[in-house]
């Protein structure tokens, strides 16, 4: 990773650019809430938005191409786990703010998203780094 020698870096660019897309989305989607309330199926479809972040394409980028050395592997986790941490508290606060207006404590709206957030940050720490 970034010149660093020897190394997986097969994956690299396809991972921060759909964590980045996936930063756009979150953003437009935080943007445009109020007219997202008709939709039905929004918080599945989030949700799982959150999960393919958080969860997926980090273990897809550790697990499958694996770094070679010590050195990428603490590139990536660098770089790594804040995309993780951001799309995390965008997608937390897109759950905040599509909450229905009858619903007083927001933070169970925005319960299963922070959880996948700080899982996906777990297993950084314990795994990937």
């Amino acid at each position: 990773m970034f010149g660093s020698g020897p190394g997986n870096a097969t994956f690299d660019a396809p991972f921060f650019v759909l964590e980045l897309a996936l930063m756009a989305v979150w953003l437009i989607a935080l943007v445009t809430v109020r007219w997202q309330r008709a939709l039905p199926w929004r918080r599945g479809a989030a949700l799982g938005l959150a999960i393919a972040g958080g969860l997926v394409l980090p273990a897809i980028w550790n697990v499958v191409f694996s770094p070679a050395v010590g050195f990428e592997r603490g590139a990536r986790a660098v770089i790594g786990a804040p995309c993780v941490l951001i799309n995390g508290l965008l997608s937390s606060l897109w759950a905040v703010a599509s909450a229905a207006d009858a619903i007083r404590p927001k933070l169970p709206a925005a319960r299963p998203f922070l959880v996948t957030a700080g899982l996906g940050l777990l297993l950084w720490l314990l795994f990937w780094t």
